[in-house]
């Protein structure tokens, strides 16, 4: 008979290879093109401190994920789709590993183990999350899991001050990966430890103002450099809107379906590790969670960030990627000491679940990339220009702000940005010519730009090249205006 560690090492091989077989078989969708824009408009202004899109100031994330992706283009020596995707690749694989090194010696080798397999074996990680690389979504679980993991470590040790500085340090990296909802996650896990470990003092110890200064110097030396050139205002108006448009609003029906698909959603997502809450009606099994600090506080602080999002919501499952080590140790405790489930079932299941990635790299994705042309488009377009620069142009969507934040106006001003596009054309074309593809919201004459059609339907124009696009009647042309 196989030995269950075989079957485990099999697994993780077999998951290895359907990770990095696919790095490069589709072409970036979703927000990755944006991504990796940022990063190489970055690069090719040789400015690290003023994120662009387009030329245009980008001010919907701060730019450490981008600086990310411009030590991983530098390292390999190209702007690809798979240097794109392997930071965050690496970043997936290397939680595991440091959840290995945190948990092993604290909550035993075994549900260590079974924390690792659920959380590199969720369903949804491993068949969206992983096949989309290029988003910070899946980079992020390894500084939450340190900036999180270190509070319990530490505060057992009673090492208050270096708990507090290295957890604020990292949520400063944190912060300037996805901004205030980082804020949000520290504020709960603060909340988890002082619950777990009913030390309500803890938040007035001189040593947690310590950690806050840390927190604020980081960030605010990145935010003063930023003001030295740009408008800081709307930047971080635009940050912190941002983060409140996406709470959940709407009418009562809404909000009661909201409350409905929220459980359904998160058992998606760890699926079929999921399942094993429904074991959770067994009896003293805080009991059983509250021996152990380290599985009572991953307890607690999921719980509560579970709580948030069932109230308040969030639009994109994704946004839970940070949380799922906490979730996948829930998990595991629950399998341990709530079930008579064999381990060489977790063991098996996990290489299914790996082969069926493989299966999926080989039978879906090339069904996947037929439905997308923006690299083939964008190639022949750089084909066709034949070294002349080419431009953007279309309608400008303004966003006015002019609200009020506890009762102080915070801003009144308008940002303007490029209308929706995709961006896995101007991404190729930066790529292959080296150039920022700039945008103009009013063309000029002469020169090469892809426009959506309706845009430019009365213009005097050369249309050289048409490219499909199912939300744009009539498609972007590239044209030249006369």
């Amino acid at each position: 008979m196989i030995q269950t560690k075989y079957i485990i090492y099999s697994a993780v091989s077999l998951l290895l290879i359907g990770l990095f077989s696919s790095l490069n078989l589709m072409e970036l969708r979703a927000m990755e093109p944006i991504r990796a824009l940022v990063a190489m408009e970055l690069m090719i202004n040789h400015d690290q401190v003023h994120p662009t899109l387009t030329g245009a100031p980008y001010l919907h994330k701060p730019p450490f994920f981008n600086w990310i992706l411009e030590v991983s283009f530098w390292i390999t020596g190209s702007f690809k789709e798979w240097a794109v995707r392997v930071p965050s690749i690496l970043a997936y694989l290397l939680t595991g590993v440091a959840m290995f090194l945190v948990l092993k010696g604290r909550i035993g080798k075994k549900v260590s183990v079974l924390a690792i397999i659920f959380f590199w074996f969720g369903a949804d990680l491993l068949f969206y999350g992983t096949v989309n690389g290029g988003e910070m979504d899946l980079f992020l679980p390894l500084p939450v899991f340190a900036q999180v993991a270190i509070l319990p470590i530490l505060y057992k040790e009673r090492k208050w001050l270096l708990m507090f500085i290295l957890s604020y340090g990292i949520l400063s990296l944190v912060f300037l990966t996805k901004h205030f909802a980082a804020i949000a996650i520290h504020f709960l896990a603060i909340l988890a430890l002082v619950i777990s470990e009913k030390d309500w003092r803890l938040l007035f110890r001189w040593q947690h103002f310590i950690g806050i200064f840390t927190f604020l110097g980081i960030v605010s030396l990145y935010f003063y450099a930023y003001s030295t050139r740009n408008d800081l205002e709307p930047f971080l108006a635009n940050l912190f809107l941002e983060t409140t448009d996406k709470t959940h609003s709407g009418n009562i029906v809404d909000r009661l379906l909201h409350l409905i698909e929220v459980p359904v959603s998160l058992l998606k997502l760890l699926f079929p590790w999921s399942l094993l809450v429904f074991f959770l009606w067994r009896k003293n099994i805080w009991g059983v969670f509250n021996q152990n600090n380290l599985l009572r506080y991953s307890l607690i602080f999921s719980l509560l960030n579970i709580g948030v999002y069932w109230l308040i919501g969030q639009p994109h499952d994704r946004y839970l990627y940070p949380l799922f080590p906490f979730f996948s140790i829930v998990l595991a405790g629950i399998f341990e000491n709530f079930t008579n489930l064999k381990f060489r079932l977790v063991a098996w299941l996990a290489f299914v679940l790996a082969a069926g990635r493989i299966v999926y790299n080989l039978a879906v994705m090339p069904l996947q990339q037929e439905r997308l042309h923006d690299r083939s488009s964008a190639f022949d377009v750089v084909k066709i220009a034949n070294g002349e620069p080419v431009y953007l142009t279309g309608w400008e969507v303004v966003r006015k702000f002019d609200k009020e934040l506890f009762g102080l106006k915070i801003l009144n001003t308008e940002l303007r940005y490029p209308g929706p596009i995709p961006y896995g054309i101007p991404y190729i074309l930066t790529r292959e010519t080296g150039r920022i593809v700039q945008f103009h919201p009013e063309p000029v004459v002469g020169k090469l730009y892809l426009a959506p059609a309706p845009f430019v339907e009365k213009m005097n124009k050369d249309v050289l090249y048409t490219i499909s696009v199912g939300y744009i009647d009539g498609g972007i042309l590239l044209c030249r205006l006369k």
